[in-house]
């Protein structure tokens, strides 16, 4: 779930996102888990949240900043699945705002 600011909170030129939690994923991992992480796009720009290990359920809480421009275009909210040994899982759920 994300939950927007308001616009007085929001300095001109950036976009605030908080990125708060994600439900019911996937399971992608053999033990019956996902170890799932967020990758954010807008523009040119991209931040990631932290993996959380063994999770269906994860709740980050993090927050984002990202410049803007005339156009800036959309942001999109990628879950990727952790792999250790591995590439990452292409996604889990993905989101265009």
């Amino acid at each position: 779930m994300f939950k927007r600011k308001s616009s007085e909170d929001a300095a001109e030129g950036q976009l605030h996102v908080q990125v708060v939690e994600a439900r019911n994923l996937a399971a992608k991992d053999r033990n019956g888990f996902s170890d799932p992480y967020c990758v954010l796009l807008f523009g040119k720009q991209k931040q990631q949240t932290r993996h959380i290990r063994k999770t269906l359920n994860p709740a980050w809480g993090e927050p984002f900043q990202f410049a803007t421009t005339a156009d800036p275009g959309h942001l999109q909210v990628v879950v990727w699945d952790k792999d250790r040994l591995w590439r990452d899982v292409w996604p889990l759920p993905t989101a265009i705002l």
